[in-house]
């Protein structure tokens, strides 16, 4: 009986443990990475850059704007507690932590958008 309960309680923590990875699989290769703990996404319809600096304070170093109005932040902190600071602002749509690789290369993050391809055009609704 103590074997058993020490058995499930491996797998849990195993289980726990194993759901902190951030992965996908590219060609059959799992690929995990880690969260930049300086840079992060933020998604406005309405605020520039300059905008963004101002807002951000003295914390923030510099700002990128990628693309229609989605910004990477580069700060001397990018906490879990300041992007949820930034999501609460009425002028925010969304912020993403950005991911890197284990190289240190920054691959990207998440939107508000969700991306299909079908495999054929008869697959169509």
């Amino acid at each position: 009986m103590k074997r058993l309960i020490i058995s499930l309680l491996f797998c849990l923590v195993t289980v726990y443990l194993s759901g902190q990875d951030y992965f996908m699989y590219v060609g059959g290769q799992k690929r995990t990475f880690e969260i930049s703990e300086t840079k992060m996404f933020v998604k406005s319809e309405t605020l520039n850059a300059s905008e963004m600096q101002r807002a951000g304070g003295e914390n923030v170093r510099n700002v990128y704007e990628l693309h229609n109005r989605l910004f990477m932040l580069d700060m001397q902190n990018a906490s879990r507690e300041l992007q949820q600071q930034w999501n609460a602002r009425e002028d925010v749509i969304y912020t993403s932590p950005v991911f890197v690789d284990e190289t240190g290369k920054e691959i990207g993050g998440l939107t508000n958008q969700i991306l299909v391809r079908l495999k054929s055009a008869a697959d169509e609704i």
